[in-house]
């Protein structure tokens, strides 16, 4: 992911970066629902083992893709050290405080939607609306984050890392929802707001650090962001269970998400990540100049 987000600027023009990463993250959720229930008739018409292969050979059909990709603009480096990368990626991360306030957020999002949604998640839904219901309620969810990336495409905004940020609360309310209402309708609600406002987040968030991150550096500068927030979800996953037995589900669900919007409020309350302007194109298609803080 670090790789390939950081070729994405090098093939589309400037001004169509925003359209280009929301129709990456469509495509990219598009293959997320069209993948399992493929992958059920494979495995249901001719065994889990060729589903494997299947699986293998997608891989391998997707590397050859990237090996003909062709980039325009080349950036080429002088052969340095791992060492040498990892702390030239670091300066990079840290020299930038609406970057590490949000890796840093989005830490504590991803461990308590890990534990709260996806661990506790299916087991308010086994005692109340039933396995059934919780895979309506999982595909509204993604038919959220499609309709979101659509939506993205669409949305000029010169503070846009605000503007994703912001949606990043409605991640709250399916855990409000699971603890206070498990009911199907509210729930089917809840997480279509919920996958709504991520892409906008993520194409926000995707946009900024191609536009703000000097192109040779920004594959370590992904590499750190996708540690940082990566690293939380197993933690929130482990963290989930001990949490529901010591205090129960429905609270231990209610301060994840108080503990969620407490997260986005914190990224919030940086004054770059308020302020932070997003280059708007002209009616020419050029970068209008990027307006003062």
């Amino acid at each position: 992911m670090p790789a390939s987000s950081a070729i994405l600027p090098q093939t589309v023009p400037v001004d169509e970066r925003q359209q280009a990463n929301a129709l990456n993250r469509l495509f990219f959720n598009a293959a997320a629902v069209i993948g399992a229930p493929a992958a059920g008739i494979v495995v249901a018409t001719v065994g889990p083992g060729w589903g494997i292969m299947v699986d293998a050979a997608a891989f391998v059909l997707a590397g050859i893709c990237f090996a003909f990709l062709r980039v325009p603009q080349q950036i080429v480096e002088e052969r340095r050290r791992i060492l040498a990368d990892l702390f030239t990626g670091w300066s990079e991360f840290r020299s930038r405080t609406w970057l590490w306030v949000v890796v840093a957020g989005a830490c504590i999002l991803n461990a308590s939607w890990s534990g709260g949604f996806n661990v506790l998640g299916p087991t308010v839904a086994d005692a109340t609306i039933g396995r059934r219901a919780w895979g309506f309620v999982l595909a509204a969810q993604t038919i959220g984050m499609i309709l979101g990336a659509l939506v993205a495409m669409r949305i000029r905004l010169h503070r846009m890392l605000f503007f994703g940020t912001a949606c990043l609360t409605l991640l709250a309310l399916p855990m409000v929802a699971l603890g206070v209402a498990p009911q199907v309708g509210v729930l089917l609600v809840a997480v279509f707001a919920a996958g709504l406002g991520l892409e906008q987040f993520g194409v926000a968030w995707e946009t900024t650090m191609q536009e703000q991150i000097p192109p040779e550096k920004l594959a370590r500068v992904y590499s750190y962001d996708m540690v940082g927030s990566f690293i939380a979800i197993p933690v929130g996953q482990i963290v989930a269970g001990p949490v529901a037995d010591a205090a129960g589900v429905e609270l231990a669900l209610i301060g994840a998400a108080a503990l969620m919007a407490l997260a986005v409020l914190a990224m919030l309350s940086s004054r770059d990540v308020r302020h932070l302007r997003h280059r708007l194109p002209d009616r020419d298609g050029r970068l209008m100049e990027q307006l003062p803080a």
